[in-house]
């Protein structure tokens, strides 16, 4: 039986994984059936078709059937291969995030230094202008203290 969770109206993982075994098992048995690993994976990718997670599915499919025999899963086995089918594109996802995190950073590092690098030159052009006009300054007081 599903529980509705009331405070977020969404259905637990059990309960959504319970689900789509249901639309797998054809024996539909109340003590708990079985469902092809193929009937599973056909399931599956028609919710994800436009998602473009074949490499994802590819790696279910090694989970539920590693030997391609077909074989015929179980409702514990269908949640046990799904946890852990979901715990590794997490795992997976966190990592391509790390990477794109550390790729940003990368970028961003390249154009902080090539910022620094044009503010130094401006820094030296900026001294030298500095230094220029405090030699006239110095030329321009000595002419003054000569005329006075």
């Amino acid at each position: 039986m599903l529980q509705d969770n009331k405070e977020t109206n969404e259905f637990s993982q059990n309960e959504l994984l319970d689900i789509m075994y249901n639309k797998c098992d054809k024996s539909n048995t109340a003590s708990g059936g079985e469902a092809l690993a193929s009937s599973i994976m056909q399931y599956l990718q028609t919710l994800t078709a436009q998602s473009g997670g074949e490499d994802k599915l590819a790696s279910l499919r090694q989970l539920l059937d590693p030997d391609l025999q077909d074989p015929l899963v179980s409702r514990e086995t269908f949640q046990y291969v799904m946890r852990t089918w979901i715990a590794l594109c997490r795992e997976d996802s966190g990592k391509k995030d790390l990477s794109d995190v550390v790729s940003d950073l990368k970028q961003a590092r390249h154009h902080l230094s090539e910022q620094n690098s044009s503010l130094l030159r401006m820094l030296a052009q900026c001294e030298d202008e500095n230094l220029q006009l405090s030699l006239e300054i110095t030329e321009l007081q000595t002419k003054l203290l000569r005329y006075e």
